[in-house]
């Protein structure tokens, strides 16, 4: 009896611990796909692929990114420079223009939320440091959905690293409030 009760506790002691180890490789797994940021909703299923094989730059949507710390988001009158009238049967260009006639600004959500405590420019890091958007946006030329979580995880350890990498300022006034 005491050896039947022994060997129980030692298999429930060691389902724990493959509990355990089971929760730590999944909590590993998500860090490593960066499935902590919570994807958003956005209100148009927006293709880049599509509108930069058109020739159009970030600049034409993200008006703000070489002169100012924010990119901006895409205004709706930018969007109806081209959808006044339909181009396709999309539904979602069908949505732009609802915007557009209500002369409301689409809500898009942003993606890549800077902590309060920390300052981040674009004009710093893209006409300054010479850094492709690429490297913190991924490659928006195969993108053909709409954007709903960062392409890089931009923890302090990744911004860090990168700036190691480039052998910029690792000085925390040079980011932190």
């Amino acid at each position: 009896m005491h050896s039947l009760r022994g060997d129980l506790a030692g298999a429930a002691r060691a389902a724990l611990l493959l509990m355990v180890l089971a929760a730590v490789a999944v909590a590993g797994w998500l860090l490593a796909t960066k499935a902590t940021t919570p994807a958003v909703s956005q209100p148009i299923a927006f293709n880049h692929q599509k509108h930069l094989t058109l020739g159009f730059a970030c600049d034409t949507c993200h008006q703000y990114y070489e002169r100012y710390a924010v990119a901006g988001l895409p205004k709706t009158e930018v969007c109806m420079t081209c959808h006044l009238a339909p181009l396709t049967d999309s539904p979602e260009e069908q949505k732009v223009r609802i915007y557009g006639e209500r002369d409301e600004e689409i809500p898009w959500v942003k993606v890549h939320k800077i902590p309060d405590h920390s300052f981040f420019s674009h004009r710093r890091h893209v006409t300054l440091g010479k850094l492709e958007c690429t490297a913190c946006h991924g490659d928006m030329t195969q993108r053909t959905t709409p954007v709903i979580r960062p392409a890089v995880n931009l923890s302090m350890d990744w911004c860090v690293g990168c700036h190691e990498q480039r052998q910029v300022t690792t000085d925390c006034n040079a980011c932190h409030k």
